[in-house]
């Protein structure tokens, strides 16, 4: 499963945000449903996982064992980006000592697939390096999407043509190519942006099933059915993550009753998101 929110740990010094990593590396050794990078930009330790109590749990850990005093970000949901269309593009890098060209298609596929590469060239069209090379550029261009920068998934790449200079070809170069040419590729597919929906069971008492419902809709959500377990009241939807954050809470405090809400990740769909 892809990791649906992230935290991003604000420690206040190079050596705390040191003691975190260390901490979390050892941890993922035995734990394999979280995932951590240090931001680039502000250097602080990003934490991605499959729900908000499960992140705050780790990190709970990690500050406690480590005697790290840290603020948190309010948890961040994770969005991805792919394609609805096949497309073809060419990347050309071409320098007064570099050279490469590539000629790539990409193709849609189940985001549960991931990524594969094929290339149709055959053995001897090009040296092993460079196609290792083209295969990694390719993989570090899905890293960034073209819609707002979120990682590519669910992407076939096949490799349909390219050529090499015997003296001025090296592997950066087509790592480049290849790069260009998955992004412009990706423009041309059609892309579309992925949020994570959420299967989500709401108890309640029948009084305020009119205001559940209500306040469902208005975050986007659909009502797939409702039921009575032993004189328990259940209400079951399909919603965005990004509208139910703190839902408990708000939801209690809006209604001033009881309501719990049991969330569990159901699959990626298109936003309907507007991008700027």
């Amino acid at each position: 499963m892809r990791p649906i929110l992230a935290i991003t740990i604000y420690a206040k010094s190079n050596m705390d945000r040191w003691k975190i990593d260390v901490a979390l590396a050892e941890l993922s050794q035995l734990d394999k449903t979280f995932s951590h990078r240090t931001d680039p930009e502000s250097g602080h330790v990003v934490v991605a996982g499959e729900g908000e109590r499960q992140l705050r749990q780790l990190i709970d850990r990690v500050l406690h064992d480590t005697a790290v005093t840290a603020e948190l970000s309010e948890p961040q949901v994770i969005y991805y980006e792919s394609i609805r269309a096949e497309a073809q593009a060419e990347g050309r890098y071409i320098r007064p000592s570099n050279y490469a060209q590539v000629r790539i298609l990409i193709e849609p596929r189940s985001r549960d697939e991931g990524y594969e590469f094929s290339n149709e060239l055959g053995d001897n069209r090009l040296p092993a390096p460079f196609l290792h090379a083209i295969d990694q550029g390719i993989q570090d261009a899905m890293l960034g999407g073209v819609l707002a920068g979120n990682e590519l998934v669910g992407i076939k790449a096949t490799l349909l043509d390219a050529s090499f200079h015997e003296t001025n070809s090296n592997e950066m170069s087509f790592k480049i190519a290849a790069s260009m040419a998955l992004k412009e590729a990706a423009r041309r597919a059609k892309p579309v942006l992925l949020e994570p929906l959420m299967s989500v069971e709401i108890s309640y008492p029948e009084q305020v099933m009119g205001a559940i419902i209500q306040d469902l809709n208005h975050r986007q959500g659909r009502v797939e059915g409702m039921k009575t377990v032993n004189d328990i009241h259940l209400i079951e939807a399909t919603v965005p993550l990004r509208t139910m954050l703190h839902y408990e809470a708000d939801i209690q405090s809006f209604l001033q009753t009881h309501v719990t809400c049991i969330m569990q990740f159901k699959r990626y769909e298109a936003s309907p998101l507007k991008l700027p």
